[in-house]
């Protein structure tokens, strides 16, 4: 693969997944093709600019019910069938058509990222700073959310406390 269609199959991807909110990373199988994998199939550049999903099972499970259903469901949607095996197979869809994009996204099992209200993750930022561990040290905190006493002999060591 040129360099130039990399660099376009690897934008056609991004954009994709940043339209979509998807939880993914490229990932580089064979070191000549970026797929957005999920979990029960994958995303990946079909040329001339589509994109096609493969519904594969995980560990070769056998779901031919699962399969006939989303494949009824996204050829309803406009999509081209291109593989049909018994179990799995794969659908051709153009990344901006939003009717064909969700059932793709569903076959494959990939998830949309959270949307976070500045409430909600303000509330994450605080609970992260009352965690129940002590920041750089592994130990965890006593109930109540106190800092252990920097006693000798209580196996907490503060590192601005000295050697004293």
């Amino acid at each position: 693969m040129s360099v130039a269609r990399q660099v376009v199959t690897e934008r056609l991807l991004w954009d994709f997944a940043n339209r979509y909110r998807l939880k993914w990373e490229l990932e580089k199988p064979d070191l000549t093709s970026e797929i957005i994998v999920g979990r029960t199939g994958q995303i990946f550049d079909h040329g001339d600019g589509l994109l096609a999903v493969m519904f594969l099972p995980a560990n070769g499970a056998w779901m031919p019910k699962k399969w006939g259903n989303a494949r009824r469901a996204c050829v309803a949607a406009g999509m081209t069938l291109l593989q049909n095996g018994d179990s799995e197979g794969s659908l051709s869809l153009a990344p901006h058509n939003q009717t064909q994009a969700r059932p793709a996204i569903k076959v494959a099992g990939i998830r949309a990222r959270r949307r976070l209200s500045d409430e909600q993750r303000e509330r994450l930022r605080a609970i992260g700073r009352s965690s129940r561990f002590v920041s750089g040290t592994g130990q965890e905190r006593p109930l109540g959310g106190q800092e252990p006493s920097a006693k000798a002999g209580d196996g907490f060591h503060h590192p601005d406390a000295g050697d004293a």
